[in-house]
């Protein structure tokens, strides 16, 4: 009997092998027939490019800073990058096949510090005289305060459209009494009067703390969205605030939106091509496959560091020093790179991953210089990060500062008794209570990892005073947690200059003195070529396991920040 028990376990070892191997071979062989049917149709097939032809751009998926590793076996379109998107753009301004872009505003998923870089590029494409239109049937604030850079705006005439100018608001859940219901309770433990990180986990309600940091930054993504509608729709702007303000124009659809001279007509979109003789339409994707950038022997390396910061690898899409180290070694590595472009879009997550990461970008730079642009947030451990570099660029609407520790710890204790569960310890020596999840941390042991956090503080205010060149003294004064938008920031010195992607990329050319060269996103593509070998990943474009993932994401990441140290900024930031 043992024999056969034996010789039955080895059959079903060596199936399991054999099946494993053969999924593992399907996949290998699906990506090398993607791969091989790409290639063929790039050479055979690439998009050409008539006279008279217009953009079309749709982004229902957004812009990712970072490029991900596209099996694409269905031959399906490929989402562009924030950086290869705007260099779409840039180039369809000197061609001579391109006359316009099309707009079409309907389900846009773009931040608002992403639309203040789009919409700058934009009105540099129309002052070289060519024509850019938009067009929609269920329009967001968002989506319209990109569609307002066109000179003509139009709307399906159906009633059932709708153009949505809904007021700016955060919403906070408090979990304090959910938590305590289940027997879990929380200890966060801030070093900055301002750094509310956690504070929902621990409060019942809003501090005040909160309130008016996010008060200010709502108040100045307003006078952004108020200031550019009004001017680009030649609005009177005391006006549409004040109705703005009142919920006036929450829910209008295309006769209302004409009405109030939001739009400029009412139309299908067949009749909108028709009436602007706009035969030949290709999508900004199909465009970007044909642009042929000249090859120079000088570039600029961009370097996308994006997502929570963490010390674990096994976290897919989190920047971790691992990662980081990768990009900027190759980037360093490389003669012909003259310059690091390090694009940061992170609102923070490991002190000890921020603080490594910092020491790197001093290191790189001491052989070429690194400037650092902000995307959507760079705060706490991502302004950590970015204080390394020479320069410091970012949009008016990008989010910032946040210098501060926060430390989380779970206790379980009252959930355990509910359940009847009772632990029993057998130790040598002294173990700190903060290092399990079932007691309470007593106050002397708070004492000591407060201590320890302020360790942390001290070093990550030296770090800024040293890249900003910023006394300590004054550091501490604009520290404490507080956040701050670009233009705040700026004024305070804790950025260079006002600018995006190609404003960091022509100052970084400028000061190297370069006149022709070429610009290359580096990638951790080993990382995503890694991913597509797991099966399970082929559910990620189901909308249901990408909200799976991404709280899953989020649960590996504050898992591993509990107990530790952490620099994160106290909110995430949303799309509206």
């Amino acid at each position: 009997m043992l024999i056969f028990k034996f010789f039955k376990k080895i059959i079903f070892f060596i199936i399991k092998e054999i099946f494993s191997a053969l999924i593992l071979l399907g996949i290998i062989i699906g990506i090398i027939v993607s791969l091989s049917i790409g290639i063929s149709k790039t050479i055979e097939k690439k998009p050409s490019v008539s006279m008279d032809t217009y953009i079309v751009i749709e982004l229902p998926n957004g812009l990712k800073e970072s490029k991900n590793f596209n099996l694409n076996l269905f031959g399906k379109e490929k989402d562009l990058t924030f950086f290869e998107f705007i260099n779409a753009i840039k180039y369809a301004k000197n061609d001579e096949n391109i006359s316009g872009i099309i707009l079409k505003l309907d389900y846009l998923d773009l931040s608002f510090s992403q639309i203040e870089e789009i919409s700058k590029e934009l009105k540099y494409f129309k002052e070289s005289g060519k024509r850019i239109y938009a067009y929609g049937e269920y329009v967001s604030k968002n989506a319209y305060l990109l569609g307002t850079v066109a000179e003509n705006i139009q709307m399906n005439p159906s009633a059932s459209t709708d153009l949505v100018l809904d007021g700016f608001d955060i919403k906070i859940p408090y979990y304090k009494n959910l938590a305590n219901n289940f027997g879990v309770e929380f200890q966060v433990i801030h070093i900055g009067d301002f750094k509310t990180f956690g504070e929902n986990y621990v409060k019942d309600t809003i501090s005040n703390e909160f309130k008016e940091q996010y008060q200010n930054l709502l108040s100045s993504k307003l006078n952004y969205f108020v200031n550019e509608i009004s001017k680009n729709r030649k609005l009177d702007t005391n006006t549409f605030r004040k109705n703005y303000l009142e919920g006036k124009y929450i829910f209008m659809n295309s006769s209302e939106a004409l009405k109030n001279k939001f739009i400029d007509k009412k139309n299908s979109y067949e009749e909108y091509l028709n009436s602007n003789e706009i035969k030949e339409t290709i999508s900004i994707s199909q465009y970007y496959n044909t642009v042929s950038t000249m090859p120079y022997d000088d570039k600029i390396a961009i370097i996308n560091l994006e997502g929570d910061i963490s010390n674990s690898n096994t976290t897919t899409d989190a920047i971790t020093p691992t990662r980081a180290f990768e990009l900027l070694n190759k980037a360093e590595e490389d003669e012909s790179v003259k310059g690091i472009v390090v694009r940061i879009n992170s609102p923070g997550g490991s002190a000890l991953a921020s603080e490594i990461i910092n020491q790197k970008i001093q290191d790189v730079k001491k052989t070429k210089p690194v400037y650092i642009s902000i995307s959507e947030v760079a705060a706490s451990g991502g302004y950590y990060m970015a204080v390394a570099g020479d320069k410091i660029f970012a949009n008016e609407n990008s989010i910032t500062g946040s210098i501060g520790v926060v430390s989380m710890y779970f206790n379980l204790d009252s959930l355990y008794k509910k359940l009847g569960l009772n632990y029993e310890s057998i130790s040598l020596g002294k173990t700190p209570v903060s290092f399990g999840i079932n007691k309470k941390i007593p106050e002397e042991e708070i004492s000591i990892l407060r201590g320890s956090m302020t360790n942390i503080y001290e070093e990550f205010k030296l770090r800024v005073a040293q890249g900003r060149k910023i006394d300590l003294l004054k550091v501490e004064e604009l520290a404490q947690g507080r956040v701050y938008n670009g233009i705040r920031a700026k004024e305070l010195k804790l950025i260079d200059e006002i600018g995006g992607l190609t404003v960091t990329i022509e100052s970084l050319a400028s000061h190297l003195k370069l006149s022709n060269y070429e610009v290359v996103l580096f990638n951790n593509n080993n990382d995503k070529f890694k991913e597509y070998l797991n099966f399970s990943n082929y559910l990620k474009g189901n909308s249901i396991y990408k909200e799976f993932n991404e709280i899953k994401e989020k649960t590996e990441i504050l898992n591993e920040l509990n107990g530790k140290p952490s620099v994160f900024l106290p909110l995430e930031i949303k799309k509206n």
